[in-house]
């Protein structure tokens, strides 16, 4: 009864993944750009020169030095990595896999956002004490994006060959990870990284997440056809 309501919660571990990002995204690439105050607003993405624009007005990134303000609200953002985990394991668990190879691509994906999140934290948690830091943190994120974006694509593939599950969330998946690679050039949205190109798999797990959390199954029709 315990395992079974630890899942049921964890369901919902990307949807305030989502959350975090929408939080804390403003704040994140407005710093990168702030200057001061000197950036000409209205030539910035969207995030930046709607929200962004309105916290600064509020003080927000005038409390402290502009690097000590970048890296105070940065450090947070590993928990938008983390908590992407609990939902992952929770729909692998709903629907276990026997196949190896599977479920070697589910631990590979688990590892990889475990890895992001704890890289992440070293380059703004950490880093504000030194550059290394802060350099070797975000190449190690990058890497480790770039292992989420592969698993996550093979990891999609797998379920597309069960019978029990949603065909729908394979592909879901695998065009989440095939968007962050172009995320990297967004410039309307937030144009700062990592935040732009994570938002395609945080949002595909937070939708997966809902699924798990309203309903008791995936409804059949979604899923494939037994032969």
């Amino acid at each position: 009864m315990r395992n079974k309501l630890f899942w049921r919660w964890d369901e919902l571990g990307a949807v305030f993944s989502l959350i975090i990002w929408l939080i804390l995204t403003p704040f994140m690439a407005t710093i990168w750009v702030y200057d001061g105050g000197r950036l000409i607003w209205n030539q910035q993405p969207l995030l930046v020169r709607t929200v962004g624009r309105w916290l600064a007005e509020q003080g927000a990134f005038a409390f402290a030095a502009e690097e000590v303000v970048y890296h105070s609200y940065g450090r947070y953002f590993f928990l938008v990595y983390l908590l992407l985990i609990p939902t992952l394991m929770a729909v692998h668990h709903r629907y276990a896999s026997e196949n190896k190879r599977h479920r070697r691509w589910y631990k590979i994906l688990s590892y990889a956002l475990l890895l992001a999140a704890i890289s992440d934290y070293v380059s703004y948690g950490l880093g504000i004490f030194s550059s290394f830091l802060w350099q070797m943190g975000f190449g190690l994120e990058m890497l480790a994006l770039l292992v989420v974006i592969v698993a996550s694509v093979f990891y999609g593939w797998g379920w597309q060959q069960q019978a029990n599950t949603p065909r729908w969330l394979g592909w879901l998946l695998i065009v989440s990870a095939i968007l962050v690679p172009p995320m990297f050039f967004e410039r309307a949205l937030t144009g700062y990284w990592p935040n732009s190109p994570v938002l395609p798999l945080v949002l595909a797990w937070a939708g997966i997440g809902v699924c798990l959390r309203s309903k008791a199954e995936f409804p059949m029709r979604w899923a494939h056809r037994k032969e």
